[in-house]
């Protein structure tokens, strides 16, 4: 009876990839907790459903975040005793969950929250125009951060225009339903990093409607 519960405990604490092949220090952490692997299998169960009830665009898109957040996830916990004052491997992977849980695959327009691995886009309506706050840091540990803000009226799906703080950068944002598609180009002339943003960072990627 005891080996038969220690085998069963064992079944339900399997993470959701195979220990035996675990390479990284991130993967060995979690095999060697039941509550991590719990965690882990849980958040790789929903990101598939999650995924399974978006667009086309919006699952390639997400495919991208997930990777970008389990990357930064390893990244971090490879440097966890020199980057303190982070959230936890268990607290990371929370918050995650959080995520996929909020996305809103149904709602439709471009006024709202959208969210990615690396922070969020607030959309808010004034007189027929929009403006679009971009709010990023680099998701392992916010070594550079950004924060800009585009204003313009959609045209054909698209607002583009120069930010607001740094007209040497301009910016697009493509609506494709349930993702957004960000594009940020320097003008002709111009090889500098964003004033918007430190260390290189950047605010271009996909975005993803949050419920409220």
């Amino acid at each position: 009876m005891i080996m038969m519960f220690g085998l069963l405990m064992g079944a339900l604490s399997q993470p959701s990839f195979n220990c035996d092949r675990a390479e990284t220090g991130t993967e060995r952490a979690i095999c060697a907790d039941a509550d991590l692997s719990r965690q882990d299998l849980e958040l790789a169960t929903l990101y598939r459903d999650v995924r399974d009830r978006l667009s086309p665009e919006a699952r390639d898109a997400l495919r991208q975040d997930q990777r970008w957040f389990l990357g930064a996830r390893d990244q971090w916990f490879e440097n966890r005793d020199r980057w303190a004052g982070f959230p936890t491997l268990a607290e990371r992977m929370e918050e995650r969950s959080e995520f996929l849980e909020s996305i809103d695959a149904e709602a439709r327009g471009w006024t709202g929250r959208w969210r990615n691995a690396a922070g969020a886009l607030n959309i808010t309506e004034h007189e027929g125009r929009l403006t679009l706050a971009f709010n990023t840091a680099h998701p392992a540990n916010a070594r550079w951060l950004c924060d800009v803000s585009l204003t313009g009226e959609p045209v054909e799906g698209v607002i583009e225009g120069p930010a607001d703080t740094d007209e040497s950068y301009r910016l697009s944002a493509r609506l494709l339903g349930d993702v957004i598609q960000v594009e940020e180009t320097p003008v002709e002339g111009h090889g500098g990093p964003p004033e918007y943003c430190g260390a290189n960072g950047f605010v271009g990627g996909s975005f993803f409607r949050v419920r409220d």
